[in-house]
């Protein structure tokens, strides 16, 4: 069953899975000029944000998806105060095979 409402999202990666950003709050992405020293082999990108107006780097790939509302699911308070990345305010659970789920975060 497929639902009417759904979350344009921008998937991104951490050390610790994947990240959405809902698509509204980017402006623009471009690959990261500096050689990756890190642990993850993943190419680094840049998100252009609205707002605030600013830059952050992540790991890619990149890409856009539709998620489905009914997919989405705020985190409790506790879980959301001690998450290390800022802004998290949910977890998406996609049955797209994958069985991993995705950390929605927001940025404004």
């Amino acid at each position: 069953m497929s639902s009417a409402l759904e979350l344009p999202v921008v998937l991104f990666w951490t050390q610790d899975g994947r990240v959405g950003l809902e698509a509204s709050q980017v402006r623009a992405a471009r690959p990261d000029p500096e050689p990756v020293f890190s642990t993850m082999d993943r190419p680094r990108y840049f998100l252009s944000l609205h707002s605030p107006e600013r830059e952050v780097r992540v790991f890619g790939p990149l890409e856009l998806v539709h998620l489905p509302t009914e997919i989405i699911f705020p985190l409790p308070p506790l879980l959301a105060a001690r998450m290390r990345l800022p802004g998290a305010r949910a977890l998406a659970f996609p049955r797209d095979g994958t069985r991993q789920a995705i950390l929605l975060v927001d940025w404004q």
